[in-house]
C-alpha cells in the first residue's frame, strides 16, 4: 500500500508538471528556460544529489565488512543492504533518465510542442528530484542506526562471552546466578 506521504508527493508533483505545461504554453518562455541556464540549473540539482547518492551506497558497501557478527546476524545486514543499495540505484537510474530529458528539451528545443512537454517533463523531474533528498537523508539516517545497531550487537556479544567465560572459570555461583547467566546467554 502506498504510503499517504508518496501520495501526497504524487499529487503535488502532477500540480507542477500541468503549472509549468500551462506556463510553457508561449514559445518565449520555452526558448527562456531552454537555454545553458537550464542545464546549469538541471546540473546544479543532480549533481549533488548524484554524488550523495553515491557516497551512501560505498557507504553501505563498506557496512558489509563489519566484523564481529555471527553468520546469521551478518546475512541479516546483508539483506537490509541490499535493499538501501536497490533503492539508492533506483534513485541514480531516475538521475540519469532526468538528465536524459533534460537533454532531450536542449535536442528538440526548436519542436514547440515536444519542447512544452519536454519542458513540463523537466520542471517536475527536477522537483521530484529535489523531493528525493528527504529519501536520501532517510537512508542516511537509516545506515546510522544500521551502523548504532552493529556496535549495540558487538558489545552484546563480548559481554556475553566475557559473562561465559565468568561461568565456566568459577564454579563457586549459586544454582540461581548459573540459572540467570544461561538465561541471560539464551536471550537474543
Amino acid at each position: 500500500m502506498l504510503k499517504l506521504n508518496n501520495v501526497f508527493r504524487f499529487i503535488l508533483t502532477i500540480i507542477i508538471f500541468s503549472g509549468s505545461f500551462y506556463y510553457f504554453s508561449e514559445p518565449e518562455r520555452i526558448n527562456n528556460l531552454s537555454g545553458w541556464l537550464h542545464l546549469i540549473i538541471g546540473g546544479g540539482v543532480l549533481t549533488p544529489l548524484v554524488t550523495y547518492a553515491w557516497s551512501l551506497k560505498s557507504k553501505f558497501e563498506k557496512l558489509l565488512e563489519s566484523e564481529g557478527l555471527n553468520s546469521v546476524q551478518t546475512d541479516r545486514l546483508s539483506r537490509s543492504i541490499s535493499v538501501f543499495i536497490r533503492k539508492i540505484g533506483y534513485w541514480m537510474l531516475f538521475y540519469v533518465f532526468s538528465a536524459g530529458v533534460i537533454f532531450l528539451l536542449q535536442v528538440f528545443k526548436d519542436d514547440v510542442e515536444y519542447a512544452r512537454y519536454l519542458a513540463s517533463l523537466t520542471i517536475a523531474l527536477l522537483f521530484i528530484a529535489v523531493l528525493s533528498f528527504i529519501s536520501l537523508r532517510d537512508i542516511d539516517i537509516s545506515l546510522s542506526e544500521l551502523k548504532a545497531a552493529i556496535i549495540i550487537r558487538r558489545k552484546k556479544n563480548a559481554e556475553k562471552e566475557a559473562l561465559l567465560k565468568l561461568l565456566n572459570a568459577d564454579d563457586k555461583f549459586s544454582d540461581k546466578e548459573k540459572e540467570y547467566f544461561n538465561h541471560y546467554n539464551k536471550d537474543e
